[in-house]
C-alpha cells in the first residue's frame, strides 16, 4: 500500500466523520477496521528503508492531497471539525488534542506551496522523464479505483466543493502515477544485503502541537523526498554492485588442490604425472595392484613412454637425473594402494580404469565391459563424505556418464553431491607426454546445470595452468563421450583405407608410400595416419569401433553398424594377408623354419602390446609349425607370453615353438626370414644414425630441463641420439640362412641397400621382389 493510498483513505474517513455516519471500509484496503475510528499503520514508504522513484512522485501527490483536504475541510466551527487520523500512529484514534488535527485552524498554505515547489524542482529533467516512462497500466488502474471510491463517497456524503476538488485530484493522479514494480522486485530480493537508507522520521514528537502537526508532517515528508532523490542513484549503483557480486558467486569455482586418479595404466599414469608436473595440484595415483604401484615408485616404471621417466622423477621426487641431485620443486605426485584415503582427501577424482570388450554374454566381442567403471563408481559413493567432482577419463560408450550419475546419487551419503564430467583422453601412445604437454584440444563435457558448469570451470582451471584457454573446449556429456569414439574410429578408418590401397598396389606395381604421400598433400586430407602397415593395434581403435557398431545396432541403425564394422574387417584382412604373403614367399611351407620377429609392441615408442598385429602373426606362424623368435627393445618377456596365451593354450607347449630374445642378433640366428612388425628406429638402415628422424612428430622425447623449455608444441626437441642402437644388417645377414628374406611390414627400410647386400625384400604396398622385374624397363 503506497502513501497515496493511505491519504486517499484519509479523505474518505474524513468525509464519513463529518457526516457522523458509519463508514464501510473498501475491500482494496488491507488493514484492520475498528469500530468507530480506524487504526492506520505507518505508510509503507516510511517503514521501508528504501525509496523508489514512485515514492518520490507520491510525495507530490501527498502534498497536494494535504493542501486540498486542509483547505476544503477547514471550518471555524470546532464542533463540526473533522478528525483526520494520524498516519504515523497504529493505535485507535480519538478526537482529542493529543492525537487529532482540528481542521478549524487552517495551516500555512504558503509554506505548503513552497515545500511542494521544492519537491517538484527535485523531480525535474531526466528524473521526471524516467518517472513518466515507468508508468504502468496497473498503477493507473489502482489509482483510478481509489479515486472512484472517493467519488462514490462524495456522492453519498456531499460536502460543498469536495466533488470538484476530488475530480481535480483524479486528473492530477492519472498524470503522475508511476511504476515501482522493477525497484520493489530487486529490493525484496536483496534487502538483506543492501545497506539501509534511513528515511524514516519520528512523527510522534510533533503530535501534541495541535493544528500545526499536519503541516509538520508534510514538511518532514518533503525533507525525506530531498534525501531520497539524492540517494536514488546510490541505490541503483548498490543494486548493480550486488548483482555483480551475485554473478561472481555463481561463477566461483571450487579450487582443486588434490586429485586422485583411479587406475595407473597407460592413461592414468602419464596423465597424473604431467598434471602434477605442470600444475600446483597434488596428485595421488591409486591401484589395486600393489606390484604396479611399487613399480611406479621405483626407477623402473611399469610402462614406457618417451620422456615419461623424467616427468615422473620430477613430479614424484622433485629431482631430475643428471642434475646433480638438485631439488627442483616439492613433490606433488604420489602412488598408493590406499584407495579409500585417496578418495576422501581428493577434491576431484579421475576414473582411468580399463574398459575392455566383453568376452561373453550379450554384446560379446563388441560391447564394452564396464565392470571396472561401476566398481570404481560404487567405491567413490561409499567412501566420499564430502562433495566431489568425478571425471570420466576412460574410453566408454555414449551415455555411460548417466549410469555413473545414477549410481552415485543412489549410494551417496546424505548431503554429499557428485558432479560428473566427461574428459576423454586423446593420447597417442608413443607421444603421450607430448600430447599431454601440448594437446590439440582438451574436451570437458558436463550437464548444463549451475553445479555442472562450475565443475567444468574448476577442471579448466587446472588445465589452464599450462594449456592455452582456446584449446579447452566444453560441451555436454554425451557429445564429449561420443567425440572420443568418433575420433578413434575416423583415425582407424584412415589406416584401413590406406591398407586397402596397399593390396591394390602390390598387384599393380604402384608404391603405396608414393600414393599416400600424394594424397596427404591435399590439405583436406593431410598426411597423418596414412602409413600402410600390417594393421592397426592398441587398446582403443578396435574397441571404440566395436562400441560404435554395438551402439548403432542397439539403435537399429544396421547400415551404420555395417559401415563401421567394415573397418575392422579390413584390419583383420590385412593381418592375415601379410601372413599369407610370408607363407607364399617361403615356398608355402613354414614347418621348422625359423622366423625372427622384430618388434612386438603395436607401434614404436610404447611398450603397449594390446591388439598388436604381432600377436596375430606369431599365432599364425606357430599354427604353420614355424619356430618363432621375438625381440622387442621395450616389451617385457612376461607381457609377450601373456598376450600369446590370452586366446588359450599351454605355456610349456608354446615355448616349444616361441622364444623371447634379448637382442636382434640372437633372434635372427639361423633365421630364414626377418619380419619387421614395429617401426623401432634401431631397426632402420637409412642414412640417419637412428633411422629416419625427419618426421619430428614421431620421434622420442628428450627432456632436458625441469620445465621442458626445449620442447615446442610442434614436437621439435633436441634428440638424444648418442645412445640409440642401430641394427647392423650385414651382421644380421651373416647369421641367417640363404636365401635371406626380409618382410618389411612398416615400409621403414632402405630396400635398395638391403637388396645390394643379398636380401630379398618384401614390403607391404609394393610388388613382390619375385615379380618386381615385370614393372621395370627391360
Amino acid at each position: 500500500m503506497t502513501l497515496l493510498d493511505a491519504h486517499l483513505e484519509q479523505i474518505t474517513l474524513s468525509a464519513a466523520a463529518i457526516a457522523d455516519l458509519p463508514y464501510e471500509q473498501p475491500r482494496f484496503i488491507d488493514h484492520q477496521v475498528l469500530t468507530g475510528y480506524h487504526s492506520f499503520p505507518a505508510p509503507k514508504i516510511f517503514t521501508n528503508a528504501l525509496l523508489s522513484s514512485h515514492d518520490i512522485t507520491t510525495l507530490i501527490r501527498d502534498t497536494e492531497a494535504h493542501e486540498r483536504i486542509l483547505f476544503s475541510f477547514a471550518s471555524p466551527d470546532k464542533e463540526n471539525s473533522a478528525v483526520v487520523p494520524n498516519p504515523s500512529r497504529r493505535s485507535t484514534l480519538h478526537p482529542n488534542k493529543n492525537n487529532s488535527v482540528m481542521l478549524g485552524n487552517a495551516p500555512d498554505l504558503s509554506r505548503l506551496q513552497r515545500e511542494k515547489s521544492a519537491v517538484t524542482n527535485l523531480l525535474g529533467g531526466e528524473l521526471q522523464e524516467r518517472l513518466r516512462s515507468e508508468t504502468t497500466q496497473k498503477d493507473k488502474e489502482r489509482g483510478e479505483a481509489n479515486v472512484d471510491i472517493l467519488l462514490k463517497g462524495a456522492e453519498k456524503f456531499p460536502i460543498p466543493g469536495t466533488k470538484d476538488k476530488i475530480a481535480a485530484l483524479k486528473s492530477r493522479h492519472s498524470q503522475l502515477t508511476s511504476s515501482t514494480i522493477r525497484y520493489e522486485t530487486k529490493i525484496s530480493k536483496q534487502t538483506a544485503q543492501l545497506s539501509q537508507l534511513n528515511c524514516q522520521k519520528d512523527f510522534s514528537k510533533d503530535q501534541d502541537s495541535g493544528s500545526g502537526s499536519e503541516t509538520d508532517v508534510v514538511a518532514s515528508t518533503t525533507d525525506e523526498a530531498m534525501i531520497t532523490v539524492e540517494d536514488i542513484k546510490m541505490e541503483e549503483e548498490e543494486i548493480l554492485e550486488l548483482e555483480k557480486k551475485k554473478r561472481s558467486l555463481e561463477d566461483r569455482v571450487s579450487v582443486i588442490k588434490k586429485i586422485t586418479c583411479l587406475g595407473s595404466g597407460f592413461v592414468g599414469g602419464p596423465t597424473s604425472a604431467v598434471t602434477a608436473f605442470k600444475s600446483n595440484v597434488e596428485v595421488t595415483v591409486v591401484d589395486v595392484n600393489p606390484e604396479r604401484i611399487a613399480a611406479w615408485g621405483s626407477r623402473s616404471l611399469p610402462i614406457y613412454e618417451p620422456g615419461l621417466d623424467e616427468i615422473v622423477y620430477a613430479a614424484r621426487d622433485g629431482l631430475l637425473p643428471g642434475h646433480n641431485g638438485a631439488v627442483a620443486d616439492a613433490p606433488r605426485l604420489y602412488f598408493s594402494t590406499d584407495i579409500d584415503k585417496a578418495i576422501r582427501e581428493a577434491d576431484l577424482i579421475f576414473v582411468c580404469v580399463n574398459t575392455p570388450t566383453k568376452t561373453g554374454g550379450i554384446g560379446k566381442g563388441a560391447a564394452a565391459d564396464l565392470g571396472f567403471v561401476e566398481a570404481a563408481t560404487r567405491t567413490i559413493a561409499r567412501v566420499a563424505t564430502e562433495n566431489k567432482i568425478v571425471v570420466e577419463k576412460s574410453t566408454v560408450p555414449c551415455r555411460t556418464a548417466q549410469s555413473i550419475r545414477d549410481i552415485l546419487a543412489a549410494n551417496a551419503h546424505p548431503g554429499v553431491r557428485f558432479d560428473v564430467l566427461s574428459n576423454p583422453e586423446f593420447l597417442a601412445e608413443g607421444t603421450a607426454v607430448r600430447d599431454l604437454l601440448y594437446p590439440d584440444r582438451i574436451i570437458i563435457g558436463s550437464m548444463p546445470t549451475p553445479n555442472g558448469l562450475r565443475a567444468v570451470r574448476s577442471l579448466a582451471e587446472v588445465y589452464g595452468q599450462w594449456v592455452p584457454r582456446e584449446r579447452i573446449i566444453t560441451m555436454n556429456l554425451w557429445s564429449s563421450e561420443l567425440s572420443k569414439l568418433a575420433a578413434n574410429a575416423m583415425l582407424a578408418q584412415r589406416i584401413s583405407s590406406v591398407n586397402a590401397l596397399s593390396a591394390i598396389c602390390e598387384v599393380t606395381g604402384a608404391n603405396v608410400n608414393e600414393v599416400s604421400y600424394a594424397c596427404g598433400l591435399d590439405s583436406r586430407i593431410g598426411s597423418q595416419m596414412l602409413k600402410a602397415g600390417p594393421g592397426f593395434g592398441g587398446s582403443c581403435f578396435q574397441k571404440d569401433i566395436f562400441n560404435i557398431v554395438y551402439l548403432s545396432e542397439s539403435l537399429h541403425l544396421y547400415e551404420v553398424a555395417d559401415y563401421w564394422r567394415a573397418i575392422t574387417l579390413m584390419n583383420e584382412y590385412q593381418k592375415h594377408r601379410f601372413t599369407k604373403r610370408i607363407i607364399t614367399c617361403l615356398y608355402n611351407n613354414l614347418a621348422n623354419k625359423h622366423i625372427a620377429i622384430f618388434g612386438f609392441a603395436f607401434k614404436k615408442n610404447t611398450s603397449d602390446t594390446r591388439e598388436s598385429p604381432a600377436i596375430t602373426l606369431v599365432n599364425n606362424l606357430v599354427a604353420e609349425r614355424a619356430k618363432v623368435a621375438v625381440y622387442d627393445p621395450k616389451v617385457q618377456e612376461a607381457q609377450v607370453w601373456r598376450e600369446l596365451l590370452e586366446g588359450g593354450g599351454d605355456l610349456n607347449s608354446l615355448k616349444l615353438n616361441v622364444s623371447i630374445c634379448k637382442s636382434a642378433y640372437t633372434a635372427c640366428e639361423g633365421a630364414d626370414a626377418v619380419v619387421i612388425m614395429t617401426e623401432w628406429d634401431e631397426f632402420s638402415n637409412k642414412s640417419d644414425e637412428c633411422g629416419d628422424l625427419t618426421d619430428k612428430q614421431r620421434q622420442p622425447l628428450a627432456v632436458k630441463s625441469m620445465d621442458l623449455d626445449d620442447m615446442t608444441d610442434t614436437g621439435d626437441v633436441d634428440m638424444k641420439t648418442s645412445t640409440c642402437k642401430v641394427v647392423d644388417w650385414a651382421k644380421v645377414g651373416s647369421r641367417m640362412r640363404k636365401p635371406m628374406f626380409v618382410f618389411d611390414g612398416r615400409n621403414m627400410l632402405d630396400h635398395v641397400k638391403l637388396e645390394e647386400m643379398g636380401f630379398r625384400v618384401e614390403a607391404i604396398g609394393r610388388a613382390s621382389s619375385s615379380t618386381h622385374h615385370l614393372f621395370q624397363d627391360e
